[in-house]
């Protein structure tokens, strides 16, 4: 059984995916998987959306197959760092795989909030895939005056 490619586009690039494509992995861990042109990156990044919203901001990734104990947020000087590990199935051997694009490995997002809000503020849910950060609008404190005596 011969495999063809979905994107005829990036069948051209096969050539050039096949130099780069260790090169770009290597660092990362990840010796397997998809193509690094062939539209299926080896570096597991999964997609943010961040929405503002009424009282707030909703912010979303996607994290297919994770678990709540796989994720770790933290909150660091207005900055929101969201941290997970996608594990690899234990594979003995390379035998018989015709497509394997799943990916697996570490990755870490971060993206500014609202330097008043504190870790209380951020509510956190993960439901059939997706994990939802939802934070109130924080206005900074203006400038106070201070009175002479």
């Amino acid at each position: 059984m011969s495999l063809i490619r979905n994107d005829p586009f990036f069948a051209e690039l096969s050539d050039f995916d096949s130099f780069f494509a260790p090169i770009i992995r290597r660092p990362h861990g990840n010796k397997e998987g998809g193509n690094v042109l062939g539209g299926h990156s080896s570096l597991f990044r999964p997609s943010l959306d961040v929405k503002e919203v009424d009282n707030g901001y909703l912010a979303q990734l996607n994290l297919p197959g994770l678990k709540k104990e796989d994720v770790d947020i933290s909150l660091d000087k207005g900055v929101l760092n969201v941290k997970a590990a996608q594990k690899q199935e234990n594979i003995q051997d390379n035998k018989g795989w015709h497509i394997r694009e799943r990916h697996f490995g570490e990755f870490s997002r971060s993206w500014g909030v609202p330097p008043e809000l504190t870790h209380e503020d951020i509510k956190a849910s993960l439901n059939d895939g997706v994990l939802s950060l939802n934070y109130p609008k924080k206005e900074a404190e203006g400038a106070k005056k201070v009175t002479i005596n």
